[in-house]
């Protein structure tokens, strides 16, 4: 059975299946309260009012009688069995502000002390059209016009036939640096070599910060930091460690992490005017914890034992993860 829950002052609906707890529903919305103990009960944290329709709730000494009165409950003890108009006072609201609305960061005055080095470089080239006196197969052909050793994904090398010739042999390359050897990592027709930005991403237990860079200057366009909204499970890494343990509690954690960054990522695309697709590279740093529930690896074992982090890598962009204890 379905419930419609409308949330106010934001005056916000959602629909929700019966038996669904009250804070899981709120999250859904896209609110955050604050749920200091990841949804235990014991913090006392996530209080909201129900004005009107029937619900299911556990009694706690963390409400006082008055408060039981006028309707408070604790969001994480309390089941929708009905259709519900919920209040969220306002003290007990996370403070998550849209991405749209995020804060940018000043602009940076210091004089750069690096030399700029980018992890993806694009390359305009002009092949020389097959002929019966030229007959190079067609990798080999753009290789010999990089001037380079290269490797190519094999999905790449399949489509590479017709982009070369529906370019008329006129492609920008993109290559990524993998330290001791490129990769082609894209194949474009035309010259796209001005659209190439990068993000650098700091994950924190609190914020998450993000800035857009042009990988052919390195200059920094944008900056741009917002709650993450894995705060509604729990403040402190070791909350939300054990709040991962709990049934579907690290992919709620994941998708939490992955809808900040998300947002962060759009807005700031948004802003520039530039194309999702032109970002070409993403250098993430952030507490082992943090990157362990972004790439959805349960966390709960460094309660006990440190373990050594993984590296994953995107499709069509190059995806750089710091060690542990880096940042």
């Amino acid at each position: 059975m379905i419930h419609k829950i409308k949330i106010v002052p934001d005056n916000l609906e959602i629909n929700v299946e019966d038996n669904t707890d009250l804070l899981t529903a709120i999250s859904k919305s896209g609110l955050r309260i604050r749920a200091s103990c990841g949804g235990k009960g014991i913090c006392g944290k996530c209080k909201v009012i129900i004005k009107d329709g029937k619900y299911v709730t556990k009694n706690t000494h963390l409400l006082t009688e008055s408060e039981k009165k006028r309707g408070y409950v604790l969001a994480c003890q309390t089941k929708v069995i009905d259709n519900l108009l919920v209040e969220i006072p306002l003290q007990y609201e996370e403070v998550f502000t849209p991405a749209e609305k995020t804060k940018r960061f000043s602009e940076r005055t210091e004089e750069e002390v690096f030399t700029f080095c980018p992890l993806v470089k694009k390359i305009f080239v002009k092949l020389e059209k097959p002929s019966l006196s030229n007959t190079t197969a067609d990798f080999e052909r753009l290789v010999h016009k990089l001037e380079m050793s290269v490797e190519i994904d094999l999905d790449l090398l399949y489509g590479l036939e017709k982009v070369l010739r529906d370019a008329n042999w006129s492609v920008t390359v993109t290559l990524a640096d993998y330290n001791i050897y490129s990769k082609i990592i894209r194949i474009e027709p035309g010259d796209t070599t001005r659209n190439n930005y990068g993000i650098a991403l700091d994950i924190g237990t609190t914020t998450v910060a993000i800035y857009l860079v042009d990988l052919n200057t390195g200059k920094i366009l944008d900056a741009k930091v917002s709650y993450n909204k894995q705060i509604a499970f729990g403040e402190d890494v070791i909350t939300r460690m054990m709040y991962a343990q709990e049934e579907n509690g690290l992919d709620k954690l994941n998708i939490a992490i992955k809808e900040t960054i998300n947002d962060l990522i759009d807005n700031v695309a948004k802003e520039e005017n530039i194309l999702l697709s032109d970002i070409y590279a993403i250098q993430c740093a952030g507490n082992t914890t943090m990157t362990h529930m972004f790439l959805n690896i349960p966390p709960h074992n460094m309660r006990v034992l440190k373990n050594t982090l993984c590296r994953r890598y995107f499709n069509n962009s190059k995806f750089y993860l710091y060690p542990h204890n880096f940042v």
